[in-house]
């Protein structure tokens, strides 16, 4: 009997890891969409930085993403994007228009998103050179 509860039991926890990793798959074949969405939040902000739309909805991207990237293991794409959403926020309660430097911090996190990514799923192509990956948050 406890040969056989054992083996129902490995059979469970096998089930389990193959609906975690086919849920990962599909988490990791949406990315390429979720960050070409923040590159275009980005974008509309440069021509447009004071834009509260562009904002909030660069502000979501990143607030889902963090969560998303939380659910599936990947801390500093959590981190990164908790941070990012925070800066976002931020400029929403002031009223500040996004700054060049704000643009280009996003723009940094956004390169190091595809790198993460990348590396984890092996098949996204980054968006441009991940050169210099530490990103400082301004207060």
């Amino acid at each position: 009997m406890r040969k056989q509860g054992m083996a129902a039991a490995e059979n469970e926890n096998e089930r389990v890891r193959g609906i975690l990793e086919g849920l990962r798959r599909s988490f990791l074949a949406g990315t390429p969409q979720r960050l070409n969405a923040i590159a275009a939040s980005i974008t509309a902000l440069a021509r447009e930085p004071a834009s509260r739309e562009s904002l909030d909805r660069l502000r979501l991207h990143f607030h889902n993403l963090a969560g998303l990237a939380g659910m599936h293991g990947m801390a500093e794409v959590t981190d990164l994007g908790r941070c990012a959403e925070r800066t976002c926020q931020r400029l929403l309660e002031t009223g500040e228009a996004a700054s060049e430097e704000d643009l280009d911090r996003w723009r940094t996190v956004l390169d190091r998103f595809t790198a993460l990514f990348a590396a984890a799923s092996g098949s996204i192509a980054p968006l441009r050179s991940p050169a210099a990956m530490t990103v400082h948050w301004g207060s």
